[in-house]
């Protein structure tokens, strides 16, 4: 026998479910993707880009890809591994490279896809200055001179271990003679990023893992101050 109440649990979704997109619709997806395999792993990662290509998304940002690219082969590299998912694809990512890299896992890093359509708006991209790999933005060109600047970020977690992102960051910033805490050294430093895009009239779109809750929180109040709405509880 089948328990509805258990089936109807699994199928509940949050917010609005998603409709066949509309010629004029940009889709934006965002998800903490809990890490790619150090070799090429078909099963994960050809549910990704069905995922992708089913639920329409044109831009796809992505959190905790867990992968020290400098030490990964050619083969292995995000570039090869996605190359023939569509028939056009931008990448922006970013990841931890603030020390010689030690091991292929390293716990954190970011990254966005523009996908076909989206990739030709690409303008430029970039990441995180201090080169920890907290955030990746691209930039779109948009009707009547409109810019859009989306940027996949993650805020570290309180720490749980020696090769954290938490630990990562507070080492780095350490040695750079900054004892701010990673988690408010990541807030006040993208705030000013943000700022500064905002101040240039630039649209603005945070796809964020920020380990924080968004209801009363400082990350969720920051954002605020810069009249930044979250989107999921609207």
């Amino acid at each position: 026998m089948i328990d509805k109440r258990r089936v109807c649990q699994e199928e509940e979704t949050f917010g609005d479910t998603l409709p066949k997109k509309n010629s004029n619709i940009l889709r934006i997806g965002f998800m903490n993707i809990g890490g790619f395999s150090l070799q090429k792993n078909k099963h994960k990662e050809e549910r990704l880009r069905k995922n992708v290509t089913a639920l329409e998304f044109d831009i796809f940002g992505m959190t905790e890809l867990n992968t020290s690219w400098r030490l990964v082969n050619e083969l292995a590299s995000l570039y090869s591994r996605t190359r023939g998912w569509w028939e056009h694809l931008h990448i922006c990512h970013s990841f931890n490279t603030s020390s010689p890299p030690v091991h292929q896992q390293q716990w954190g890093g970011t990254a966005i896809f523009s996908v076909n359509k989206a990739a030709h708006r690409v303008q430029k991209k970039g990441y995180d200055e201090s080169n920890l790999g907290r955030w990746c933005w691209t930039q779109y060109k948009g009707q009547n001179s409109h810019t859009l600047h989306i940027v996949s970020a993650y805020r570290p977690n309180f720490p749980n271990g020696p090769l954290s992102v938490y630990t990562q960051h507070r080492t780095t910033l350490l040695e750079r003679g900054d004892d701010r805490c990673p988690r408010v050294a990541f807030l006040e430093d993208l705030l000013q990023m943000l700022r500064a895009s905002l101040q240039q009239g630039i649209h603005l779109i945070l796809l964020t893992d920020g380990n924080s809750s968004m209801k009363n929180r400082d990350l969720q109040v920051a954002l605020q101050g810069l009249d930044m709405q979250e989107a999921c509880l609207t």
